[in-house]
């Protein structure tokens, strides 16, 4: 599985266009309610994207910090209602890939949702603030925690404050 995130990484690194605006983000604050009672810190690095003036697109690779070790990789690209050089609201689809350490073993779970928020301009330090809904297949079927007791939603809820640094595109 390392081996697909790293030629995953490397293949999404050469393919974009080196001269547009990108960053690098820092994943500190974000929170994960995958079922009752069940809330996981996300903690790692992501990269951001800008396509044009209102797409952009970002990768996001998280170690979800619980009871147990667990990991997440995300694509998520974004609609900004304004220019995106400075803060615009944004909206678009994610996609996951959740590996989580259940009782039974790990269980692969592919979350696909909404994501909602406030990101600033790629250049120098931004910030981005969001939430997102996510609908998670399968999921209710995996028992997760101390006990079998707890069990997954088949809906997952997201919110963050990611800081990052980024560049602007050649002139």
């Amino acid at each position: 599985m390392l081996r697909t995130v790293v030629l995953f990484f490397i293949l999404f690194t050469h393919t974009v266009d080196i001269s547009a605006q990108g960053g690098i983000r820092a994943i500190f604050w974000e929170y994960n309610v995958a079922g009752k009672d069940i809330l996981l810190l996300g903690l790692g690095l992501g990269y951001d994207h800008d396509m044009n003036e209102r797409l952009s697109m970002g990768v996001d690779l998280r170690a979800l910090v619980d009871r147990k070790a667990s990991w997440a990789l995300s694509y998520h690209s974004a609609y900004h209602f304004s220019d995106n050089d400075a803060g615009s609201f944004y909206l678009g689809p994610q996609v996951s890939m959740l590996n989580l350490a259940a009782n039974e073993g790990d269980r692969m779970i592919l979350p696909i949702g909404l994501r909602a928020g406030v990101r600033g301009g790629l250049e120098r330090f931004y910030a981005d603030l969001f939430g997102s809904v996510s609908l998670a297949p399968g999921a209710s079927n995996v028992a997760y925690g101390e006990s079998n007791g707890y069990k997954l939603s088949n809906i997952f809820y997201q919110l963050g404050l990611h800081l990052g640094w980024g560049w602007d595109r050649r002139r």
